[in-house]
């Protein structure tokens, strides 16, 4: 196995689920960041690629809500995934840079306010 594989399945199996959540918006990012890259080089099957895999990311995240923890937040967390992908979809279609820039603006939010929730919550714990 690539050594790198390996490093990164040995990360996600000995992960927090807080960490998990980050990386998943670190995928986010980077693979919307790549597509918008592809799509400016008029490199449509790479942005395709990409695209489609921060719609796999952003899909995990709307699987992974619990709606019997907090109903209002998984709302409101479904309601912008849901938006987070549609912008993918168009951003795929019509190869629009700017519908990529709607979601990382979304997903770029999203992972901040998570990574200080995480950290405040760790230095409760501490």
């Amino acid at each position: 196995m690539n050594p790198a594989r390996q490093y990164l399945e040995t990360q996600i199996k000995t992960a927090s689920p807080e960490k998990l959540l980050l990386m998943l918006y670190e995928g986010a990012i980077r693979f919307c960041e790549t597509a918008k890259t592809a799509i400016q080089d008029k490199d449509r099957e790479k942005a395709h690629t990409y695209l489609v895999k921060a719609q796999a990311v952003i899909a995990e995240l709307i699987s992974s809500l619990k709606m019997d923890k907090n109903e209002e937040v998984a709302k409101n967390l479904a309601s912008l995934y849901g938006f987070v992908y549609s912008e993918l979809i168009d951003a795929n279609i019509n190869q629009e840079t700017e519908k990529i820039d709607n979601a990382l603006q979304i997903i770029r939010t999203l992972y901040e306010t998570w990574q200080e929730a995480i950290e405040n919550e760790c230095k409760g714990r501490g």
